[in-house]
């Protein structure tokens, strides 16, 4: 029997009060990792306001449902040092969080990413920010929800390479 300790990759998403786009993205992720990645893969979400234990928008869980993606049972975190050091890659929604960031968390720099740019090459002229829907429409936070997803849906079929791209070694 190995006594190995098997490494698991974190991916840390991150938004203002981890109660609508953060936790739209890690339920999204969560439902569409392949199953040969589910025992590799931890994918969690935080808030750069430090809000803590609160439900997710009434409006966030019902874009989600509506996808097939449960994320009733959500929680809010507010980012901590040790959520940022045991994450592999972070993956922000918007540039303030950006900012926040690499202003709090001395060292983050190499693996803080925005979400629409990380990987992908932009057009100079494209919004690299998602915005922020609370408080807003449902039809805003389904169109939210349909950005979130499809830039998860863009990372997937390179998650293999992205793991070993930032797995600590």
């Amino acid at each position: 029997m190995s006594t190995k300790k098997q490494n698991i990759f974190k991916i840390l998403f991150v938004c203002s009060g981890n109660i609508c786009r953060s936790p739209m993205a890690e339920g999204i992720l969560k439902k569409k990792l392949p199953d040969e990645l589910q025992s590799q893969v931890q994918v969690i979400s935080a808030g750069t306001l430090g809000i803590w234990g609160s439900a997710p928008s009434k409006e966030a869980i019902q874009a989600a449902q509506e996808i097939g993606v449960d994320i009733s049972s959500h929680r809010s975190q507010g980012l901590s040092a040790e959520l940022v050091k045991n994450a592999h890659i972070i993956l922000v929604m918007a540039e303030n969080h950006l900012h926040h960031m690499l202003d709090t968390f001395p060292g983050c720099e190499g693996k803080v990413f925005l979400l629409k740019a990380f990987e992908n090459k932009l057009n100079e002229d494209e919004v690299v920010s998602i915005p922020d829907p609370i408080g807003l429409s449902i039809e805003v936070y389904r169109n939210i929800l349909r950005t979130i997803d499809a830039h998860i849906d863009r990372l997937l079929p390179k998650l293999d390479q992205i793991i070993k791209k930032y797995s600590r070694i």
